[in-house]
């Protein structure tokens, strides 16, 4: 009897989360393109919605339908790059949404029992680049039981726990999609904001896309990595815990960097390894335009 409970409970842990209740938010087009339909995740007990928009949409146009009527919703902030947005949930809307648990996409793995929208889906690995140009973050890619799913459609585990959030529903004809690691919504929901935007950060580091080693060709002057100590031709190991293999690897470790908060940076000196602490600040062009 043992055996079999414990088989019981073993097969109940290995069972596909069931869907996480979501809201349809609609971003309007001028006429007469249709609006850009997303789906939005209840991500905190404010009211804070987390879901995407698309290209040539306004984030801050938002809006959610209620009793038949569109209501407005408040934008919060958005991030151009992952094009992830916040919004809040006016507390007049009388909607009531299940509040998502937040998980961690850092060890997925293709055995994974997951699911998006109540269909299994299959993580099918990260993708650095898109039709041969490096993406300024690395995305997952998932393949769906059925031809993908809605953007902002979140991907949960098996203990129901959000892990990405659908960014491209599909990859043309097919069931494979990509989708937002969810440490990009921490990225978001933590960064700092200007005009309702997320601002990028900098270490100030110059390197060769080109070369197959991830070390530096020079450093900006007075920049947060010069200010730290790194020198020019230090090896790249790892960026605030994320190992660095390769350029592309080193680009998506920028992105999640947040000014002010301390990153620690591990480089190979001729043959000593060094782990050195650095504060990334504000990309300057960003700081130009407050």
């Amino acid at each position: 009897m043992k055996i079999l409970a414990s088989l019981l409970l073993l097969l109940a842990s290995l069972m596909p989360a069931q869907a996480l209740e979501t809201i349809t938010v609609r971003f309007p087009r001028p006429q007469p393109q249709p609006a850009c339909s997303t789906q939005a995740i209840l991500v905190d007990n404010q009211g804070t919605l987390a879901t995407v928009y698309s290209f040539g949409v306004e984030p801050d146009k938002g809006q959610t339908e209620v009793g038949g009527k569109m209501i407005d919703l408040e934008l919060i902030a958005h991030d151009p790059v992952s094009r992830l947005t916040l919004l809040r949930l006016p507390e007049s809307s009388g909607i009531k949404l299940e509040l998502a648990s937040i998980g961690s996409s850092q060890n997925l793995s293709t055995a994974d029992g997951l699911r998006a929208a109540g269909e299994l889906a299959r993580f099918a690995g990260t993708e650095k680049l898109f039709h041969g140009q490096l993406l300024p973050l690395a995305l997952l890619r998932f393949n769906y039981q059925a031809k993908g799913v809605r953007p902002g459609e979140p991907i949960l585990n098996a203990a129901g726990e959000v892990v990405a959030l659908a960014l491209e529903g599909r990859i043309g004809e097919g069931n494979t999609g990509y989708a937002l690691p969810i440490e990009v919504y921490h990225r978001v929901a933590r960064g700092k904001i200007v005009n309702q935007q997320i601002q990028r950060c900098w270490l100030g580091v110059i390197m060769d896309a080109e070369n197959t080693i991830p070390s530096l060709v020079g450093l900006r002057p007075d920049s947060p990595a010069s200010k730290a100590g790194m020198q020019r031709d230090d090896i790249l190991v790892s960026i605030a815990g994320r190992p660095i293999n390769e350029y592309a690897d080193a680009v998506n470790a920028f992105f999640y960097l947040r000014s002010g908060q301390k990153a620690l940076v591990k480089v190979l000196r001729g043959t000593e390894l060094l782990e050195l602490e650095v504060i990334p600040e504000i990309v300057p062009t960003a700081q130009l335009g407050e």
